[in-house]
């Protein structure tokens, strides 16, 4: 898991025992060393969010033809 901190306001969310409970193993699965961390990461993975751009065009190449026309 990633280990950068942002620094910003905090807020209070409130969950029940159990949701907390779940949550709390599988920050430890996962080892998130925070809550913040765990949710942060969690939610960029359901919105599609990501660490870097770098790489996100790999295996372009496979279908992918350009007309040499096109690079004039």
């Amino acid at each position: 898991m990633d280990n950068i901190y942002y620094s910003m306001e905090a807020k209070t969310i409130t969950v029940s025992l159990k949701t907390h409970k779940e949550l709390e193993e599988l920050k430890d699965v996962l080892g998130a060393k925070s809550f913040d961390q765990l949710l942060r990461e969690l939610a960029e993975e359901k919105i599609g969010v990501k660490k870097t751009m770098f790489g996100a065009a790999k295996g372009i190449r496979s279908g992918f033809s350009r007309d040499h026309r096109e690079r004039i």
